[in-house]
């Protein structure tokens, strides 16, 4: 897969991931659902990958 690819799948992934963290906000007593703290750890994975991503583009050049 091209670089381009795996950035519009990461996109895809972090849009996603917001959907989550919404929908786990959406409880009828104001409780946080596990659908929330998915969605954030999903985030955090999605930003962490393009972070090293862009890391390894830098060393290459």
């Amino acid at each position: 897969m091209s670089v381009t690819d795996d950035r519009i799948k990461d996109i895809l992934l972090m849009a996603f991931a917001i959907q989550l963290s919404i929908v786990g906000t959406a409880s009828p007593d104001g409780s946080l659902q596990p659908l929330f703290f998915i969605g954030i750890l999903l985030s955090v994975f999605v930003i962490l990958r393009e972070a090293t991503r862009h890391v390894a583009e830098s060393a290459t050049r």
